[in-house]
């Protein structure tokens, strides 16, 4: 059976992610905002695939998972951080470490080793997983082409991404709610 939380955990973060989709196509929030919300989005997403990941047999991916999660990880901080590390090593080569990770991520997503997106002994369904896949590395691509000036391509990337994703999990959520009221009704005497 799925833990009770998991239900309000998914509704969560599909919520922000659409939130985060409004916010990059219809609104002019700036690109440094979406990034500090995109960031702990990550982090987040990221501690699920390591808490994941840290309950698996070796065999079965244990690795491959525990590199996305790392990846994830690195990359929300290096979004947070942003600031300080541009200085040091140029908004360009910044942009490019955070394409390079969302590429790796989207890959990492296609060959079904990203679980931040289902619960504990689930297989992700492969048309969520692809779509987002797909995003990711598009918005990756986005970020390595991009320079200091053009925003346009990473907030639209990073818009479709957040309003496929948010659904998608708001999907799940729902999806949860059923299966949690059915063991409900069955477990009950």
């Amino acid at each position: 059976p799925l833990p009770d939380w998991a239900l309000w955990v998914f509704f969560l973060r599909g919520s922000l992610a659409l939130a985060l989709g409004v916010a990059a196509l219809a609104s002019d929030v700036s690109l440094s905002r979406l990034g500090t919300y995109i960031a702990v989005y990550w982090i987040v997403a990221a501690l699920l695939t390591l808490r994941w990941a840290s309950g698996r047999d070796p065999a079965a991916g244990r690795r491959i998972a525990m590199a996305a999660g790392a990846i994830g990880l690195g990359a929300g901080v290096l979004v947070l951080l942003r600031q300080p590390i541009s200085s040091v090593i140029g908004e360009v080569r910044l942009l490019d470490l955070l394409g390079a990770s969302a590429i790796a991520t989207g890959s990492l997503r296609l060959f079904g080793r990203f679980h931040d997106d289902q619960l504990e002994g689930m297989r992700p369904r492969l048309r969520y997983r692809a779509a987002v896949g797909v995003l990711e590395l598009a918005l990756g691509i986005s970020l390595i082409l991009a320079d200091e000036t053009s925003d346009s391509s990473i907030r639209v990337a990073l818009g479709i991404w957040g309003l496929l994703t948010g659904t998608f999990l708001l999907l799940d959520a729902l999806w949860m709610r059923r299966v949690l009221r059915a063991h409900a009704r069955h477990a009950s005497p």
